[in-house]
């Protein structure tokens, strides 16, 4: 049994994983398995739907054009196996604490005896209802009292988060990890996954596809023109991605913030040659900071990146992204793309990341995201299969759902790309 769960005391975006307790609630209702959630995600969506800021997460065109979920409706919420931590016990922690955020960076920093004792009770009854073990919990925000309690009860931990493939522009992917994604045992235990897999890759003479072969497996079948702009010019030396405005994720890794990465960037690279990405989800929506005077006005970060030599954020996604795209990545704090990233415009020579990296990355990191409502491959993925186990299996789902033949990528490169573009156009789902 995987229980999901969703927790936050959140000012800076209320409401933070309204989506992910929305995806999770699909997963546990179909399966019949609890999750754990703040009082306020599991009210009644006939009220939440009603609030400006939420009117999209219960629109279900706008989410199937993203996510694999159908939209909660009351009685599904109703009818969930739910375990909640009420608003008066997230109020008490933060009288404790001083307030909200110092309650949520205190959470995500030390452990708390009030929290492990809820989840404590939560364990025990969990498996007192269902007469089975608990095998993981799957979080989106790491909590060391969750990774106390778990522990002394012989459950293993699952973090989740989207991958750098997300839809629209391509097919959804995301990861998974026994560590904290935001974390330098992340970035360690990335290191010796990849390490195993080139031990397994070698001896298996396995065939490394070319940036643009990975492209034309992850673009959107509608997108798959993008690939035409990959040699482009690029039009500044430097793009910044910045992150979400008051991010206490961040904060509890460093003070590093978007205005420090601009001025740095600024004093490298000229801030003639720097462009300006705001992240799509911030809660400042249209806010720039002082320091960017380039600012993107593409509608995706595919076209933001085309328009770079080198691309930049605090802990994004899209810095691995760039790699995809022969854009020299920088990252700053520990994150799915800091390993094999820049970390300093000290240096400012571009560089390219290994093609064996990038195939690891892509096949064997990231994840097809509709996989998550899979329990036998959640527990699939806890039994610790290789590298190459992973890589196949993913590959194998990729190549299924567009039909194509896996002797398409043992053809010469370029050839490869365009029988993959012509089949999937005729074939590919667009919602992949």
């Amino acid at each position: 049994m995987i229980v999901p769960l969703i927790f936050d005391i959140s000012t800076y975006k209320p409401y933070l994983q309204m989506m992910y307790f929305n995806e999770f609630l699909h997963m546990a209702n179909k399966y019949n398995m609890p999750i754990i959630a703040n009082e306020y995600y599991a009210a009644k969506p006939s009220e939440l739907s009603r609030n400006q800021n939420l009117q999209g997460l219960y629109n279900q065109e706008s989410v199937s054009a993203r996510y694999y979920y159908s939209v909660p409706d009351d009685k599904d919420v109703d009818k969930a196996w739910k375990y909640i931590i009420s608003d008066e016990f997230c109020k008490s922690i933060s009288l404790e604490q001083g307030g909200k955020n110092d309650a949520f960076v205190h959470l995500m920093k030390e452990r708390n005896t009030s929290f492990e004792a809820l989840l404590e009770s939560f364990i025990v009854d969990i498996m007192k209802r269902s007469g089975e073990q608990i095998s993981a919990f799957i979080t989106i925000i790491n909590y060391p009292s969750l990774e106390y309690v778990a522990k002394q009860n012989g459950i293993k931990v699952i973090h989740y988060e989207l991958g750098c493939f997300r839809k629209n522009e391509y097919r959804n992917t995301a990861m998974l990890s026994e560590y904290p994604l935001y974390s330098r045992e992340n970035t360690g235990r990335m290191s010796e996954r990849y390490e195993a897999y080139l031990q397994e890759e070698i001896p298996a003479k396995r065939k490394i596809l070319t940036n643009k072969q990975i492209l034309s497996l992850f673009l959107s079948p509608d997108k798959l023109d993008k690939l035409e702009q990959y040699e482009a010019e690029p039009q500044y030396e430097l793009g910044c991605a910045l992150g979400w405005s008051g991010d206490l994720r961040c904060t509890t890794l460093s003070f590093f913030d978007d205005s420090e990465l601009l001025f740095t960037a600024n004093r490298s690279f000229g801030e003639e040659n720097v462009l300006t990405r705001l992240h799509p989800g911030s809660p400042a929506r249209a806010y720039y900071p002082i320091q960017a005077i380039n600012k993107d006005a593409s509608t995706n970060p595919v076209d933001f990146i085309i328009k770079c030599k080198r691309v930049a954020s605090i802990l994004s996604n899209v810095s691995i992204e760039a790699a995809f795209w022969g854009r020299s990545p920088y990252t700053f704090l520990p994150s799915a793309s800091y390993y094999k990233s820049l970390h300093s415009f000290d240096i400012t020579e571009p560089i390219e990341i290994e093609q064996s990296y990038l195939n690891w990355y892509a096949f064997c990191w990231l994840f097809p995201n509709e996989l998550l409502y899979d329990p036998d491959y959640l527990h699939w993925r806890l039994s610790g299969p290789t590298e190459l186990e992973i890589y196949d299996r993913h590959l194998e789902h990729y190549l299924k759902q567009d039909r194509l033949p896996s002797k398409v990528l043992n053809i010469p490169s370029e050839l490869s790309i365009s029988v993959i573009k012509q089949m999937r156009k005729l074939f590919g789902k667009k919602d992949i």
